[in-house]
Formats: C-alpha cells, structure tokens, sequence
C-alpha cells in the first residue's frame, strides 16, 4: 500500500489502495463495510464529487491500521475538502505540508538509539568497519577476532584494532575469548557533521561491492530518468515507506549475517 503522506487527495490515495494490482479480493467491500456505507456509495465517492465524513474516514483509518500520525493526515485530507472557511483551509492545508515533511525524515521512520557529535560517535564513525564489526558480532558465529577477519578478509590485527576501538567507547565487550555487542543499532541527528563522511564511508562499501562482481548474492541498482517534482514527492515517500518496512522486517530477523542497504535520490546537479 503506498503511504497515505504521498497523497494531497483521500480519494486518490483510496483509489490506489482499492484499485491496486495486488489488492486483496473483495477490498473495496471490505472498506465500504468498515465505514459502515453501501459499496455503491463508497464507489460514488472515490470516483465522483460526493465526499466522505470524518466518521467514514476514522473507519477506513481504523480498519487500515494507519498510524496515529497517518491517521490524522488522512482525516485531514477530508477536513480540508468540508472547510468553508478560508483561513481554516489555509491552516489545514499548512498542517498537511508540515506533517508531510516531517513524515519524509528518516530519523521518524527507523529505530534505533540516537548519538550525540561527541567523541564516542566520532570514534565509532572513524572508520566503516567499526560499524560493520558492531553488527556482525550480533551473530554468534562472528563472536571471534578470528571468525570476524574471515568473515570481512581483515588481517586479525585490523579486527583487533577496531575491536578496541568498540570496546573504548563502550559499544563492545570482550567476555572470555568473545567478543560481545552492549549497544544495539545506532542513528546520527539529521544535522550531525558527521553524516557526509559516513554517507561517503557506505557508498564505498558498496563500490567495492560492485568491484568485486560477486552475482546474484548483490542487489546494484541505478538510474537516472525524467519525473514531474510533484511526482517526485510521491517517489520520496515511497521510498521512506520501503525503508521504515524493511527496518521492521530486519529487527525481527534472526543475526545471520551482516549487509548493506544504500539507497539515493536526488536531483542531478553538474
């Protein structure tokens, strides 16, 4: 389901929730009996000029299971098309721009424990692999300076240095001959000076990644195209939705092994 915040029309985003190719049978219906109105009506609605109440669309909310924030935004697509008054409309329509956004930030989308510029986030930055040791070592069979410089082709005095550097800044420990995480997941401020370089530091793993040609184990993908702005809103908020749902299926997932997801969109500047 595309996120409700790509959207400046509640019926447009109905429409592609209902009219989806992978829609479940009989979705239309379910969403008419969740409002609790005629499927005829439902019909008539998203395709013509009547409009929703806020009590048909707090049930579709529900029924969607929409965030608390997704659920507003949505009540506030309908609000704005009852308000008479022009002022109302106008602060409507400057919340929806406003939640918009913030629903673009990443930090809003992913868990994980934030870090300050101090010295510790700028020791664990230093250097990529401190990152990539820092997970790797979630997996019981990477819990060795031995098993981790065979897993990442490292000379063991670079696992040891890195190692260290973890334990310094109290992201690792060592128990016995393991070596063991104390912090899960971590995620810079969106201002921190110290994003550029870890960008530059993720986007280097990823060239040596396509240096090597290792098949159909990697996922490269790139391209560069045309696209209408507003339209490029739509694609922004897609892809945040991707990037919150992959977070969840990977917080749940069992530590086997250790990867990298990159992900860019811009706009093309010489």
């Amino acid at each position: 389901m595309h996120s409700v915040f790509s959207f400046l029309d509640y019926k447009e985003f109905l429409r592609s929730v209902i009219y989806a190719d992978n829609a479940p049978r009989g979705i239309q219906s379910a969403i008419a009996k969740a409002a609790q109105c005629q499927v005829a009506y439902l019909n008539q609605t998203i395709n013509g000029k009547p409009h929703l109440s806020q009590d048909h669309g707090y049930r579709i909310a529900d029924y969607l299971k929409m965030s608390p924030s997704q659920k507003e935004y949505f009540l506030d697509l309908i609000r704005l098309t009852q308000a008479q008054d022009e002022n109302y409309r106008n602060y409507l329509k400057e919340r929806l721009k406003e939640t918009q956004e913030q629903s673009l930030r990443i930090v809003n989308n992913i868990n994980g424990e934030p870090v300050d510029d101090g010295l510790a986030a700028i020791k664990y930055y230093s250097d990529v692999y401190n990152s990539v040791v820092h997970m790797l070592v979630f997996s019981p069979e990477y819990q060795t300076i031995k098993s981790i410089s065979e897993r990442l082709k490292l000379k063991e005095s670079e696992t040891k240095k890195v190692v260290s550097n973890l334990i310094d800044i109290n992201i690792l420990k060592m128990d016995g001959d393991k070596v063991v995480p104390l912090k899960t997941s971590m995620h810079l401020p969106e201002n921190s000076f110290l994003n550029q370089s870890l960008q530059l530091q993720r986007r280097t793993l990823a060239l040596n990644s396509i240096k090597k040609g290792l098949g159909n184990e990697q996922l490269h993908y790139s391209s560069i195209f045309m696209l209408a702005r507003s339209d490029y809103e739509k694609l922004k908020a897609q892809i945040i939705q991707f990037i919150s749902e992959a977070h969840k299926t990977i917080e749940v997932s069992p530590s086997e092994d250790v990867y990298s997801l990159c992900i860019d969109a811009f706009a093309v500047e010489h």
